[in-house]
């Protein structure tokens, strides 16, 4: 009997979340990381067994993964390289641990990962300036062009080269023909 109080006083293990940009924590939406960024999902437990593996459990609308890594110094770091809505979803961690020849199953809360797609105010302006300068100066190109065209249309003949050539050579050969 005192031996299952002892590993009754295990405690789950943590899962929480790291950001090259950082974590928010949204009103009942859990955590939040921006999309294109790296992010890791860190496994831990506090107990005084060391070794075993952490299993890193996802679950969406769409998928369900798992992932093992072995547990150094009682935590595992679950490295995604390029946050996209594919990550979107809820996480869970299990610490798989042999005590006593015991197979124990810690696992840790539910965590809620949402990914937001971000555009800074500066970025959002400078995309909106570069595509009306585009529309602008090839609005402008096509009004050149064609206000070119229109002008040489209505140019008088008198300016442009006559190419007599075919009534010129009937001329001559008849007045070859003459002689």
């Amino acid at each position: 009997m005192d031996s299952v109080r002892r590993y009754d006083s295990l405690q789950s293990p943590n899962i929480s979340v790291s950001s090259s940009s950082g974590v928010y924590k949204a009103r009942n939406q859990g955590l939040q990381v921006f999309f294109g960024t790296s992010f890791s999902i860190i496994c831990s437990s506090h107990h005084l067994y060391q070794g075993g593996i952490f299993q890193l459990i996802f679950n969406n609308s769409t998928s369900t993964l798992n992932n093992t890594l072995p547990a150094v110094n009682n935590s595992a770091l679950f490295t995604f390289l390029e946050a996209s809505s594919a990550h979107q979803g809820d996480y869970m961690c299990v610490h798989h641990v042999h005590i006593n020849s015991q197979n124990l199953r810690l696992q840790s809360q539910q965590l809620s990962l949402t990914v937001l797609v971000s555009v800074s105010l500066t970025e959002f302006i400078i995309r909106h300036v570069v595509v009306l300068l585009i529309m602008v100066v090839s609005t402008s190109a096509l009004y050149v062009y064609f206000k070119t065209k229109s002008r040489r249309m209505q140019e008088p003949k008198r300016n442009r080269p006559v190419d007599d050539g075919p009534a010129l050579r009937l001329r001559e050969r008849r007045r070859l023909q003459e002689n």
